[in-house]
């Protein structure tokens, strides 16, 4: 940590006394370890020059109790709006945007639903979520440049990228939002996945393992009878293409 730097200042030298436009972009991730938030802010002055701040950071603690991914980045989603909620207090400015980025397509997909369909915690979250942001405001980012993920992974190539935190580089990405009808067909497989897995993981790990067909007679004989005794067993399931039961 001793090699890592922030400007505590976020109005640069030699940018100018008038800024046009103020903007936060607000980053989410999450591992099985703990959650985090780095938001930037960036400005635009009357020549059209942008300059990108890091102005806040949080990392927090994974729950002891196992949680589901998809439910971590949720999480990491509602500490990000309230990063958000605070900086528009403590920033002595008129904030023009607000972007929020996430590398969980899941995540995206529960945003854009009615929390109302989901279980109470998924539904509480998101309806933390859509109080104080609308759907539009939030995108996609790859793993790879969001930098939100140097909280939460331990990676050999992190150690550079954390050195580069303040640098801001990765706001310029939102070219990376899903609004392409197959990008939110794939979140929309994300979470039917996500949640299947919740409600019926030990049918789905049955499949799978039929499916591969590498087991000798016996243990598939035995596997097919487990099958025999779930609740779907009347609706003869199986897995397509895309893992979806």
């Amino acid at each position: 940590m001793e090699n890592v730097s922030a400007n505590r200042c976020y109005h640069p030298k030699n940018f100018g006394a008038v800024v046009v436009r103020n903007e936060i972009h607000a980053f989410s991730d999450a591992s099985k370890e703990a959650v985090g938030v780095a938001a930037y802010l960036k400005q635009l002055n009357q020549k059209g020059e942008v300059s990108v701040s890091l102005v806040f950071g949080q990392a927090k603690v994974a729950p002891i109790r196992p949680t589901s991914i998809p439910r971590l980045e949720l999480c990491a989603a509602v500490l990000s709006t309230k990063a958000v909620k605070k900086l528009r207090t403590e920033l002595d400015l008129k904030i023009d945007n607000v972007k929020f980025y996430t590398d969980s397509k899941v995540v995206l997909g529960y945003i854009t639903k009615d929390a109302c369909r989901f279980r109470v915690y998924v539904a509480n979250r998101v309806q933390i979520i859509s109080d104080t942001t609308k759907p539009q405001q939030s995108n996609y980012v790859d793993t790879s440049t969001n930098p939100a993920e140097l909280a939460t992974h331990k990676r050999p190539e992190n150690k550079q990228r954390l050195r580069n935190l303040d640098d801001g580089q990765s706001v310029e990405n939102e070219h990376r939002h899903p609004t392409s009808k197959d990008s939110n067909e794939s979140a929309k497989i994300a979470i039917i996945k996500a949640v299947q897995n919740e409600v019926f993981a030990n049918d789905i790990s049955v499949l799978k393992r039929v499916n591969k067909e590498t087991e000798n007679r016996d243990q598939l004989k035995e596997q097919r009878r487990t099958l025999l005794k779930s609740n779907l067993a009347e609706l003869d399931p199986f897995l397509d293409q895309d893992g979806v039961l």
